[in-house]
């Protein structure tokens, strides 16, 4: 659809529109616009009134409001326990509950990895830094586990090897560059 040239009716800058777009008075912005309005006394002022708190008009309230004095129901109930018999009890086990040890699949980025729990809290780590610590002890920080077939489920120690983050990286760049080149 073809514009069409005009002239802003307050400053007389050109301007274009679509024939839809066309009105009695065009202008080039709001405030060309306020200012026109301004000037022919038909600007219309703002009310902020909607924007106070909670009030609706003068000596109205809404019959969910809390009025001046008012005493909650729940007042002086600290504590209130008000279906024991369904409430969980202390020393029993959610339903969902795993035994320390137990080895979960989770998916934190794209590739799956495996995950052991380490104690009966919610304590997880990533089974390959778990198979690295109890084999060769703490890993230096910010150290990676590398998988060298790629393969994140794969966690014998055969398969994995401890890098810093400088040689992590530049094995990964050494493998994206041999990949891209096969393709």
């Amino acid at each position: 659809m073809s514009k069409i040239q005009l002239q802003c009716t307050e400053c007389g800058a050109p301007i274009e529109r679509d024939p839809c777009h066309v009105r009695e008075r065009n202008y080039c912005g709001r405030r060309c616009m306020a200012r026109h309005q301004r000037r022919e006394g038909t600007l219309i002022p703002h009310s902020y009134d909607h924007l106070i708190g909670n009030k609706h008009g003068v000596g109205h309230h809404p019959p969910n409001e809390f009025r001046k004095g008012h005493v909650p129901w729940t007042a002086g109930t600290k504590g209130l326990r008000q279906s024991p018999a369904t409430e969980f009890k202390p020393g029993h086990k959610h339903a969902l509950e795993v035994p320390a040890g137990t080895i979960k699949q989770r998916r934190p980025g794209r590739k799956p990895r495996n995950y052991i729990k380490l104690a009966d809290k919610q304590e997880w780590m990533a089974l390959s830094r778990y198979m690295w610590e109890k084999a060769y002890g703490p890993i230096p920080d910010g150290h990676f586990i590398h998988h060298m077939n790629e393969d994140m489920l794969d966690d014998r120690l055969e398969n994995l090897e401890c890098l810093s983050p400088s040689d992590h990286t530049q094995l990964h760049a050494r493998l994206r560059r041999e990949t891209a080149g096969r393709l």
